[in-house]
């Protein structure tokens, strides 16, 4: 199915024509949310966040404009916010649990350093602060938290 044959079925509200989108797009779309979510969200919220991205787009279609955004932009665009918004959330839950100066070591380790050495250098200088101020490097840089969000 052709792209415009894809919106024409989808603003008829054709099933076949949701199942087209989903063959076509359903590569970048996951790919879009799994690097969107990364090591916030399990695979289960990465596929979640993919059905909750084209139901958006089925929910939405009679929105798009055609002389703003292909098809396929238009998609990935409300795959990005939902992804977001999962991440998000996802995040919320995560900071509402107690600091644990074990996670902080997991991550550095989970995160790509160029070197082994690059990483021991970091631990090493997070040993040197306080509980407070590995708590704030650790929110800001691997969670991902504002500088307003951290101060307030």
């Amino acid at each position: 199915m052709e792209e415009d044959e894809i919106l024409v079925g989808l603003l008829k509200r054709d099933q076949l024509a949701l199942n087209a989108l989903m063959d076509v797009y359903i590569t970048a779309v996951y790919t879009l949310c799994s690097s969107i979510l990364g090591g916030a969200g399990t695979t289960e919220d990465i596929e979640e966040c993919t059905s909750d991205a084209f139901y958006m787009a089925w929910k939405s279609v009679d929105k798009y404009d055609t002389h703003k955004a292909k098809l396929r932009t238009w998609v990935l665009m409300i795959a990005k916010y939902v992804a977001l918004e999962r991440r998000r959330t996802l995040m919320l839950k995560v900071n509402q649990l107690p600091f644990n100066e074990e996670i902080i070591s997991l991550k550095i380790q989970e995160t790509m350093f160029s070197t082994i050495e690059a990483r021991e250098t970091l631990q090493s200088a997070l040993i040197t602060l306080t509980v407070q101020e590995r708590e704030l490097i650790y929110r800001r840089y691997f969670l991902d938290e504002s500088i307003k969000d951290l101060v307030s």
